[in-house]
């Protein structure tokens, strides 16, 4: 399986690159970070090219009725990182309180990627911003 999409390929094939110093597992995480954001950020019904593409309206979740809300908006992360990223496997999501900001959504992702015939754990940490954004960093 290729560690970029199509667009990205094509897109970079235009473009002369210089030998790749990233190993195939930087590159792959790199690819894979960035379409999280994209995915992350992406609300239901606002791409052009499928309509369930993306995430609910998160303040549903934010503002809602508690731990039952959290449980369930780690299930909506899990279910579009299943469904929109295939080069992904076996994703956990799981909520990580934050004592100094209480109305800060934290989420840690786990999953795994094959790279060469081998299982490869990545982990990616979501914040939820103020500004209704998603930031995806890999820890």
């Amino acid at each position: 399986m290729n560690s970029s999409r199509l667009l990205e390929r094509v897109r970079h094939r235009a473009i002369p690159q210089p030998m790749k110093t990233e190993t195939d597992k930087d590159q792959l995480t790199h690819c894979i970070t960035k379409y999280l954001i994209k995915l992350l950020n992406t609300q239901k019904g606002n791409a052009q090219t499928c309509a369930d593409f993306g995430m609910p309206d998160l303040n549903t979740y934010r503002y809602g009725g508690g731990i039952q809300d959290i449980r369930g908006f780690e299930q909506v992360i899990v279910n579009t990182i299943i469904r929109y990223e295939p080069r992904v496997s076996d994703v956990k999501v799981t909520f990580v309180p934050q004592q100094s900001n209480p109305l800060g959504m934290v989420f840690h992702i786990e999953t795994q990627v094959e790279i060469e015939r081998e299982q490869v754990a990545l982990a990616f940490e979501t914040v939820l911003g103020a500004d209704g954004r998603i930031r995806v960093d890999e820890i």
